[in-house]
Protein backbone atom coordinates (compact mmCIF):
# COMPACT_ATOMS: atom_id res chain seq x y z
CA UNK A 1 0.00 0.00 0.00
CA UNK A 2 1.34 3.41 -1.04
CA UNK A 3 1.97 5.76 1.74
CA UNK A 4 -0.37 8.73 1.78
CA UNK A 5 2.36 11.32 1.49
CA UNK A 6 3.96 9.75 -1.63
CA UNK A 7 0.59 9.30 -3.21
CA UNK A 8 -0.10 12.97 -2.60
CA UNK A 9 3.18 14.01 -4.35
CA UNK A 10 2.43 11.87 -7.38
CA UNK A 11 -0.94 13.58 -7.71
CA UNK A 12 0.66 16.99 -7.44
CA UNK A 13 3.21 16.16 -10.26
CA UNK A 14 0.50 14.81 -12.48
CA UNK A 15 -1.31 18.13 -12.38
CA UNK A 16 1.82 20.24 -12.95
CA UNK A 17 2.31 18.89 -16.55
CA UNK A 18 -1.17 19.27 -17.94
CA UNK A 19 -2.28 15.94 -16.74
CA UNK A 20 0.79 14.16 -18.12
CA UNK A 21 3.10 12.74 -15.63
CA UNK A 22 6.75 13.63 -15.49
CA UNK A 23 7.58 10.05 -16.21
CA UNK A 24 5.69 10.18 -19.45
CA UNK A 25 7.28 13.53 -20.36
CA UNK A 26 10.70 12.03 -19.83
CA UNK A 27 9.84 9.06 -21.98
CA UNK A 28 8.53 11.30 -24.77
CA UNK A 29 11.61 13.54 -24.57
CA UNK A 30 13.94 10.59 -24.66
CA UNK A 31 12.17 9.17 -27.70
CA UNK A 32 12.37 12.55 -29.44
CA UNK A 33 16.06 13.01 -28.64
CA UNK A 34 16.90 9.55 -29.89
CA UNK A 35 15.10 10.25 -33.17
CA UNK A 36 16.84 13.63 -33.43
CA UNK A 37 20.27 12.12 -32.85
CA UNK A 38 19.60 9.44 -35.41
CA UNK A 39 18.53 12.13 -37.92
CA UNK A 40 21.57 14.27 -37.22
CA UNK A 41 23.87 11.27 -37.50
CA UNK A 42 22.23 10.32 -40.78
CA UNK A 43 22.65 13.86 -42.18
CA UNK A 44 26.29 14.12 -41.07
CA UNK A 45 27.11 10.68 -42.44
CA UNK A 46 25.43 11.45 -45.75
CA UNK A 47 27.25 14.81 -45.97
CA UNK A 48 30.59 13.17 -45.31
CA UNK A 49 29.89 10.49 -47.88
CA UNK A 50 28.93 13.15 -50.45
CA UNK A 51 32.09 15.14 -49.64
CA UNK A 52 34.25 12.06 -50.06
CA UNK A 53 32.45 11.26 -53.31
CA UNK A 54 33.04 14.80 -54.57
CA UNK A 55 36.70 14.61 -53.65
CA UNK A 56 37.01 11.29 -55.43
CA UNK A 57 35.22 12.69 -58.46
CA UNK A 58 37.50 15.77 -58.50
CA UNK A 59 40.54 13.56 -58.17
CA UNK A 60 39.31 11.33 -60.97
CA UNK A 61 38.72 14.38 -63.16
CA UNK A 62 42.18 15.72 -62.29
CA UNK A 63 43.76 12.38 -63.16
CA UNK A 64 41.79 12.29 -66.40
CA UNK A 65 42.78 15.85 -67.25
CA UNK A 66 46.41 15.17 -66.46
CA UNK A 67 46.31 12.07 -68.60
CA UNK A 68 44.60 13.96 -71.41
CA UNK A 69 47.14 16.79 -71.09
CA UNK A 70 49.98 14.28 -71.08
CA UNK A 71 48.54 12.55 -74.12
CA UNK A 72 48.16 15.92 -75.86
CA UNK A 73 51.73 16.90 -74.99
CA UNK A 74 52.98 13.60 -76.32
CA UNK A 75 50.92 14.10 -79.49
CA UNK A 76 52.22 17.67 -79.86
CA UNK A 77 55.78 16.50 -79.26
CA UNK A 78 55.36 13.78 -81.85
CA UNK A 79 53.87 16.27 -84.33
CA UNK A 80 56.67 18.79 -83.74
CA UNK A 81 59.31 16.10 -84.12
CA UNK A 82 57.65 14.85 -87.31
CA UNK A 83 57.51 18.37 -88.76
CA UNK A 84 61.13 19.02 -87.84
CA UNK A 85 62.37 15.68 -89.18
CA UNK A 86 60.46 16.16 -92.45
CA UNK A 87 61.96 19.65 -92.78
CA UNK A 88 65.51 18.37 -92.31
CA UNK A 89 64.92 15.61 -94.87
CA UNK A 90 63.41 17.91 -97.51
CA UNK A 91 66.01 20.67 -97.07
CA UNK A 92 68.81 18.10 -97.26
CA UNK A 93 67.42 16.77 -100.51
CA UNK A 94 67.08 20.29 -101.87
CA UNK A 95 70.48 21.71 -101.01
CA UNK A 96 72.87 18.98 -99.92
CA UNK A 97 72.85 16.57 -102.85
CA UNK A 98 75.96 16.15 -104.97
CA UNK A 99 74.34 17.94 -107.92
CA UNK A 100 73.88 21.10 -105.83
CA UNK A 101 77.03 22.89 -107.15
CA UNK A 102 75.85 22.29 -110.73
CA UNK A 103 72.58 24.18 -110.30
CA UNK A 104 72.01 27.19 -112.53
CA UNK A 105 71.37 30.59 -110.96
CA UNK A 106 67.65 30.41 -111.76
CA UNK A 107 67.35 26.89 -110.35
CA UNK A 108 69.14 27.94 -107.20
CA UNK A 109 66.85 30.95 -106.83
CA UNK A 110 63.78 28.71 -107.14
CA UNK A 111 65.12 26.40 -104.45
CA UNK A 112 65.91 29.31 -102.15
CA UNK A 113 62.36 30.62 -102.55
CA UNK A 114 60.93 27.21 -101.70
CA UNK A 115 63.41 26.86 -98.85
CA UNK A 116 62.31 30.21 -97.41
CA UNK A 117 58.62 29.25 -97.51
CA UNK A 118 59.34 25.84 -96.00
CA UNK A 119 61.52 27.33 -93.27
CA UNK A 120 59.03 30.01 -92.22
CA UNK A 121 56.19 27.46 -92.17
CA UNK A 122 58.23 25.07 -90.05
CA UNK A 123 59.34 27.76 -87.60
CA UNK A 124 55.69 28.54 -86.85
CA UNK A 125 55.06 24.91 -85.86
CA UNK A 126 58.08 23.93 -83.77
CA UNK A 127 59.21 24.78 -80.25
CA UNK A 128 62.09 27.00 -79.19
CA UNK A 129 64.52 24.07 -78.68
CA UNK A 130 64.10 22.85 -82.25
CA UNK A 131 64.29 26.43 -83.54
CA UNK A 132 67.80 26.47 -82.11
CA UNK A 133 68.60 23.20 -83.92
CA UNK A 134 67.06 24.47 -87.17
CA UNK A 135 69.15 27.64 -87.25
CA UNK A 136 72.31 25.69 -86.47
CA UNK A 137 71.42 23.22 -89.26
CA UNK A 138 70.91 26.00 -91.82
CA UNK A 139 74.12 27.73 -90.76
CA UNK A 140 76.21 24.56 -90.93
CA UNK A 141 74.69 23.79 -94.35
CA UNK A 142 75.93 27.23 -95.56
CA UNK A 143 72.33 28.35 -96.08
CA UNK A 144 72.67 31.33 -93.71
CA UNK A 145 76.08 32.55 -94.81
CA UNK A 146 76.09 36.17 -96.02
CA UNK A 147 78.43 35.31 -98.90
CA UNK A 148 76.73 32.11 -100.09
CA UNK A 149 73.15 32.90 -101.17
CA UNK A 150 71.56 32.80 -97.72
CA UNK A 151 67.91 31.91 -97.28
CA UNK A 152 65.85 35.05 -96.61
CA UNK A 153 64.32 34.70 -93.13
CA UNK A 154 62.52 38.06 -93.20
CA UNK A 155 59.65 37.99 -90.71
CA UNK A 156 60.81 34.84 -88.90
CA UNK A 157 59.85 34.84 -85.22
CA UNK A 158 62.91 33.66 -83.31
CA UNK A 159 62.00 35.21 -79.97
CA UNK A 160 63.98 33.71 -77.11
CA UNK A 161 66.27 31.64 -79.32
CA UNK A 162 69.60 30.67 -77.71
CA UNK A 163 72.55 30.49 -80.09
CA UNK A 164 75.15 31.37 -77.50
CA UNK A 165 76.62 30.31 -74.18
CA UNK A 166 78.88 27.66 -75.73
CA UNK A 167 81.38 29.84 -77.58
CA UNK A 168 79.90 28.79 -80.92
CA UNK A 169 81.19 30.43 -84.10
CA UNK A 170 78.43 32.12 -86.10
CA UNK A 171 80.77 34.09 -88.29
CA UNK A 172 79.03 35.66 -91.31
CA UNK A 173 75.57 34.44 -90.26
CA UNK A 174 72.65 36.20 -91.96
CA UNK A 175 69.59 36.89 -89.80
CA UNK A 176 68.13 39.92 -91.56
CA UNK A 177 64.71 41.36 -90.68
CA UNK A 178 64.00 38.71 -88.02
CA UNK A 179 62.22 38.97 -84.67
CA UNK A 180 64.97 38.15 -82.16
CA UNK A 181 63.52 39.58 -78.96
CA UNK A 182 65.38 38.27 -75.89
CA UNK A 183 67.59 36.08 -78.10
CA UNK A 184 70.99 35.06 -76.77
CA UNK A 185 74.26 35.19 -78.72
CA UNK A 186 76.46 35.34 -75.66
CA UNK A 187 80.07 34.19 -76.09
CA UNK A 188 79.60 33.74 -79.87
CA UNK A 189 81.87 34.81 -82.70
CA UNK A 190 79.65 37.08 -84.82
CA UNK A 191 82.24 38.70 -87.07
CA UNK A 192 80.71 39.86 -90.38
CA UNK A 193 77.24 38.77 -89.20
CA UNK A 194 74.27 40.59 -90.72
CA UNK A 195 71.31 41.51 -88.47
CA UNK A 196 70.00 44.25 -90.79
CA UNK A 197 66.48 45.37 -89.85
CA UNK A 198 66.01 42.84 -87.04
CA UNK A 199 64.22 43.43 -83.74
CA UNK A 200 66.79 42.62 -81.05
CA UNK A 201 65.17 44.19 -78.00
CA UNK A 202 66.51 42.57 -74.85
CA UNK A 203 68.97 40.38 -76.78
CA UNK A 204 72.21 39.23 -75.13
CA UNK A 205 75.54 39.77 -76.93
CA UNK A 206 77.68 39.76 -73.82
CA UNK A 207 81.20 38.34 -74.19
CA UNK A 208 80.66 38.01 -77.96
CA UNK A 209 82.96 39.07 -80.77
CA UNK A 210 81.36 41.71 -83.01
CA UNK A 211 83.69 42.64 -85.84
CA UNK A 212 82.15 44.44 -88.83
CA UNK A 213 78.78 43.18 -87.70
CA UNK A 214 75.83 44.91 -89.35
CA UNK A 215 73.12 46.26 -87.00
CA UNK A 216 71.73 48.81 -89.49
CA UNK A 217 68.01 49.61 -88.99
CA UNK A 218 67.82 47.40 -85.90
CA UNK A 219 65.79 47.79 -82.71
CA UNK A 220 68.27 47.39 -79.84
CA UNK A 221 66.36 48.53 -76.75
CA UNK A 222 67.79 47.01 -73.56
CA UNK A 223 70.24 44.90 -75.59
CA UNK A 224 73.27 43.72 -73.60
CA UNK A 225 76.68 44.27 -75.23
CA UNK A 226 78.67 44.23 -72.01
CA UNK A 227 82.10 42.59 -72.10
CA UNK A 228 81.82 42.13 -75.86
CA UNK A 229 84.62 42.96 -78.28
CA UNK A 230 83.23 45.47 -80.81
CA UNK A 231 85.18 46.85 -83.74
CA UNK A 232 84.11 48.38 -87.07
CA UNK A 233 80.49 47.31 -86.53
CA UNK A 234 77.66 49.36 -88.03
CA UNK A 235 74.95 50.87 -85.83
CA UNK A 236 73.16 53.06 -88.41
CA UNK A 237 69.52 54.10 -87.89
CA UNK A 238 69.08 52.17 -84.64
CA UNK A 239 67.19 52.57 -81.38
CA UNK A 240 69.54 51.72 -78.49
CA UNK A 241 67.47 53.12 -75.63
CA UNK A 242 68.51 51.32 -72.45
CA UNK A 243 71.21 49.23 -74.19
CA UNK A 244 74.33 48.29 -72.24
CA UNK A 245 77.77 48.80 -73.83
CA UNK A 246 81.33 48.25 -72.58
CA UNK A 247 82.58 51.41 -70.88
CA UNK A 248 85.71 51.67 -73.02
CA UNK A 249 84.03 51.21 -76.43
CA UNK A 250 82.24 53.86 -78.50
CA UNK A 251 80.62 52.05 -81.44
CA UNK A 252 80.23 53.58 -84.90
CA UNK A 253 76.78 55.15 -84.58
CA UNK A 254 74.82 57.10 -87.16
CA UNK A 255 71.24 58.42 -86.84
CA UNK A 256 70.48 56.66 -83.58
CA UNK A 257 68.65 56.95 -80.29
CA UNK A 258 71.43 56.53 -77.71
CA UNK A 259 71.15 54.38 -74.55
CA UNK A 260 70.28 57.48 -72.51
CA UNK A 261 67.45 58.38 -74.91
CA UNK A 262 69.20 61.28 -76.65
CA UNK A 263 69.70 61.55 -80.41
CA UNK A 264 73.11 60.78 -81.92
CA UNK A 265 73.71 62.09 -85.42
CA UNK A 266 77.12 60.47 -85.88
CA UNK A 267 80.11 59.34 -83.84
CA UNK A 268 82.52 58.98 -86.73
CA UNK A 269 83.62 60.89 -89.83
CA UNK A 270 80.17 62.01 -90.94
CA UNK A 271 79.88 65.78 -90.38
CA UNK A 272 76.56 67.15 -89.25
CA UNK A 273 75.48 70.10 -91.36
CA UNK A 274 74.31 73.19 -89.55
CA UNK A 275 72.36 74.28 -92.65
CA UNK A 276 70.59 71.67 -94.78
CA UNK A 277 69.85 74.18 -97.57
CA UNK A 278 72.29 74.17 -100.47
CA UNK A 279 73.28 77.62 -101.66
CA UNK A 280 71.08 79.39 -99.12
CA UNK A 281 73.49 82.32 -99.36
CA UNK A 282 74.24 82.68 -103.09
CA UNK A 283 77.75 83.55 -104.19
CA UNK A 284 78.09 86.58 -106.40
CA UNK A 285 79.95 84.45 -108.94
CA UNK A 286 76.67 82.63 -109.67
CA UNK A 287 75.16 85.17 -112.01
CA UNK A 288 73.07 82.87 -114.18
CA UNK A 289 70.01 80.76 -113.51
CA UNK A 290 71.95 77.76 -114.77
CA UNK A 291 74.16 78.21 -111.75
CA UNK A 292 71.06 78.11 -109.52
CA UNK A 293 70.08 74.75 -110.97
CA UNK A 294 73.58 73.46 -110.48
CA UNK A 295 73.34 74.47 -106.81
CA UNK A 296 70.22 72.34 -106.16
CA UNK A 297 67.68 75.10 -106.81
CA UNK A 298 65.07 73.90 -109.32
CA UNK A 299 62.06 75.79 -110.59
CA UNK A 300 58.45 75.12 -111.46
CA UNK A 301 56.53 77.28 -113.91
CA UNK A 302 57.38 78.70 -117.32
CA UNK A 303 60.43 77.73 -119.31
CA UNK A 304 61.87 81.16 -118.58
CA UNK A 305 63.92 81.87 -115.45
CA UNK A 306 61.76 83.05 -112.56
CA UNK A 307 64.61 84.20 -110.33
CA UNK A 308 68.16 85.39 -110.54
CA UNK A 309 71.07 86.38 -108.34
CA UNK A 310 71.36 90.13 -107.81
CA UNK A 311 73.70 92.41 -105.93
CA UNK A 312 72.35 93.69 -102.63
CA UNK A 313 73.48 95.22 -99.38
CA UNK A 314 73.22 92.83 -96.47
CA UNK A 315 74.57 93.40 -92.98
CA UNK A 316 76.22 96.62 -94.26
CA UNK A 317 78.17 94.66 -96.85
CA UNK A 318 77.92 94.33 -100.60
CA UNK A 319 76.64 90.80 -101.15
CA UNK A 320 74.40 88.83 -103.46
CA UNK A 321 70.88 87.57 -102.89
CA UNK A 322 67.98 86.00 -104.74
CA UNK A 323 65.78 88.32 -106.74
CA UNK A 324 62.64 87.84 -108.83
CA UNK A 325 62.29 88.27 -112.59
CA UNK A 326 59.73 90.12 -114.66
CA UNK A 327 57.76 86.88 -115.29
CA UNK A 328 56.60 86.92 -111.63
CA UNK A 329 53.37 88.70 -112.51
CA UNK A 330 50.37 89.00 -110.14
CA UNK A 331 48.39 86.00 -108.94
CA UNK A 332 48.17 84.26 -112.30
CA UNK A 333 51.56 82.63 -111.66
CA UNK A 334 50.80 80.84 -108.45
CA UNK A 335 52.70 77.74 -109.60
CA UNK A 336 56.00 79.49 -110.31
CA UNK A 337 58.67 79.01 -107.67
CA UNK A 338 62.17 77.81 -106.90
CA UNK A 339 62.46 74.75 -104.71
CA UNK A 340 64.81 72.27 -103.07
CA UNK A 341 64.03 68.76 -101.86
CA UNK A 342 66.04 67.81 -98.80
CA UNK A 343 66.44 64.18 -97.76
CA UNK A 344 66.21 63.89 -93.96
CA UNK A 345 66.60 60.11 -93.55
CA UNK A 346 69.74 60.74 -91.48
CA UNK A 347 67.42 62.20 -88.83
CA UNK A 348 64.69 59.55 -89.15
CA UNK A 349 65.15 58.06 -85.66
CA UNK A 350 64.81 61.47 -84.06
CA UNK A 351 61.88 62.41 -86.32
CA UNK A 352 59.98 59.18 -85.67
CA UNK A 353 60.38 59.66 -81.93
CA UNK A 354 58.41 62.91 -82.23
CA UNK A 355 61.29 64.92 -80.76
CA UNK A 356 62.80 66.46 -83.91
CA UNK A 357 62.70 70.24 -83.95
CA UNK A 358 63.29 72.24 -87.12
CA UNK A 359 64.42 75.85 -87.42
CA UNK A 360 63.55 77.39 -90.78
CA UNK A 361 64.64 80.97 -91.35
CA UNK A 362 65.41 83.53 -94.05
CA UNK A 363 65.91 87.26 -94.56
CA UNK A 364 63.10 88.57 -96.76
CA UNK A 365 62.92 92.06 -98.23
CA UNK A 366 62.48 94.29 -101.22
CA UNK A 367 63.51 97.57 -102.78
CA UNK A 368 62.26 101.01 -101.82
CA UNK A 369 58.53 101.63 -102.20
CA UNK A 370 57.85 98.84 -104.69
CA UNK A 371 55.11 96.54 -103.42
CA UNK A 372 56.72 93.38 -104.80
CA UNK A 373 57.70 90.72 -102.27
CA UNK A 374 58.97 87.19 -101.73
CA UNK A 375 58.06 84.42 -99.29
CA UNK A 376 59.27 80.90 -98.35
CA UNK A 377 57.21 77.73 -97.83
CA UNK A 378 58.19 74.48 -96.12
CA UNK A 379 56.43 71.13 -96.61
CA UNK A 380 56.98 67.74 -94.97
CA UNK A 381 56.77 64.68 -97.19
CA UNK A 382 57.17 60.92 -97.22
CA UNK A 383 57.63 59.42 -100.69
CA UNK A 384 56.29 62.63 -102.28
CA UNK A 385 53.12 62.55 -100.17
CA UNK A 386 52.34 65.05 -97.43
CA UNK A 387 52.89 63.52 -94.02
CA UNK A 388 49.77 65.25 -92.67
CA UNK A 389 47.44 66.55 -95.35
CA UNK A 390 45.35 68.35 -92.71
CA UNK A 391 48.20 70.68 -91.81
CA UNK A 392 48.72 73.77 -93.95
CA UNK A 393 52.03 74.64 -95.54
CA UNK A 394 54.20 76.61 -93.14
CA UNK A 395 55.21 79.99 -94.57
CA UNK A 396 57.84 82.63 -93.91
CA UNK A 397 56.76 86.09 -95.01
CA UNK A 398 55.93 87.92 -97.07
CA UNK A 399 57.53 91.18 -95.97
CA UNK A 400 55.63 94.07 -97.55
CA UNK A 401 56.96 97.51 -98.44
CA UNK A 402 54.91 98.86 -95.53
CA UNK A 403 56.76 96.61 -93.10
CA UNK A 404 60.03 97.73 -94.70
CA UNK A 405 58.90 101.37 -94.39
CA UNK A 406 59.57 101.75 -98.10
CA UNK A 407 63.27 101.15 -97.61
CA UNK A 408 65.55 98.71 -99.40
CA UNK A 409 66.21 96.29 -96.56
CA UNK A 410 65.65 92.80 -95.17
CA UNK A 411 63.53 91.53 -92.28
CA UNK A 412 64.37 88.31 -90.47
CA UNK A 413 61.66 85.66 -90.44
CA UNK A 414 61.86 82.36 -88.53
CA UNK A 415 59.70 79.28 -87.93
CA UNK A 416 60.50 76.77 -85.16
CA UNK A 417 58.31 73.71 -84.65
CA UNK A 418 58.28 69.91 -84.34
CA UNK A 419 58.75 67.89 -87.53
CA UNK A 420 55.79 65.56 -88.14
CA UNK A 421 56.57 61.90 -87.48
CA UNK A 422 57.73 59.71 -90.38
CA UNK A 423 58.89 62.67 -92.49
CA UNK A 424 61.59 61.56 -94.93
CA UNK A 425 61.79 64.60 -97.21
CA UNK A 426 61.41 68.33 -96.70
CA UNK A 427 60.59 70.63 -99.60
CA UNK A 428 61.31 74.33 -99.34
CA UNK A 429 59.92 76.79 -101.88
CA UNK A 430 60.95 80.31 -102.77
CA UNK A 431 58.19 82.39 -104.35
CA UNK A 432 58.47 85.91 -105.86
CA UNK A 433 55.51 88.17 -106.58
CA UNK A 434 55.57 91.21 -108.87
CA UNK A 435 52.87 93.89 -108.64
CA UNK A 436 54.87 97.04 -109.45
CA UNK A 437 55.76 98.57 -112.78
CA UNK A 438 59.40 97.82 -112.15
CA UNK A 439 61.18 95.79 -114.85
CA UNK A 440 61.74 92.84 -112.46
CA UNK A 441 60.20 91.78 -109.17
CA UNK A 442 61.89 93.70 -106.41
CA UNK A 443 61.32 90.92 -103.89
CA UNK A 444 64.59 89.76 -102.30
CA UNK A 445 65.68 86.66 -100.33
CA UNK A 446 68.92 86.09 -98.46
CA UNK A 447 70.42 83.55 -96.07
CA UNK A 448 67.91 80.69 -96.27
CA UNK A 449 68.61 78.18 -93.49
CA UNK A 450 67.15 74.93 -92.22
CA UNK A 451 68.46 72.95 -89.25
CA UNK A 452 67.17 69.91 -87.33
CA UNK A 453 67.90 69.28 -83.67
CA UNK A 454 66.57 67.48 -80.62
CA UNK A 455 63.77 69.28 -78.77
CA UNK A 456 66.04 69.53 -75.75
CA UNK A 457 69.01 70.77 -77.78
CA UNK A 458 69.99 74.18 -79.07
CA UNK A 459 70.04 74.17 -82.87
CA UNK A 460 73.41 75.91 -82.70
CA UNK A 461 75.02 72.91 -81.01
CA UNK A 462 76.31 69.86 -82.86
CA UNK A 463 75.20 67.10 -80.53
CA UNK A 464 77.17 63.86 -80.47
Amino acid sequence: MVPPLQNKKRKIFSFLFCGISLEKWLKLTSAFLVSLMIGIFTIVTTSQQNHVANLNRIKDLEIANNQRQQDQEQADELHIETVYARYITEMSELFMKKDHPKLSKDEMLERLIFGRAKTLTTLRQIDIRRKNFLIFFLYEANLLNVSKNPIDLTGANLTGINLGDVGYSLKSISLKNCILINASFSMSNLEYANFYGSILDGANFSYSRLGRTNFTNCELSRTDFRHSFIYDSYFDNVNMRGALFPDSIIPLIDNAIAPNGSFVYSTYMKVRRTNLVDNGEPLCANVSFLSLKQRKWLYVGTNKPIATIVSCHFDRQEQCCFGGRKENNDDQNLDEYLYQQIDVFDYSRLIDSGKAKYNFSAYLGGMEYYNDYAYMDIEFMIKNVHVDSNKPVFRLGPVTNTERRNRTTFVYREKIDVIPKYTRQITIKMVFKKYSNNSDSSGLVHSVKLSITDLNESYETDFL
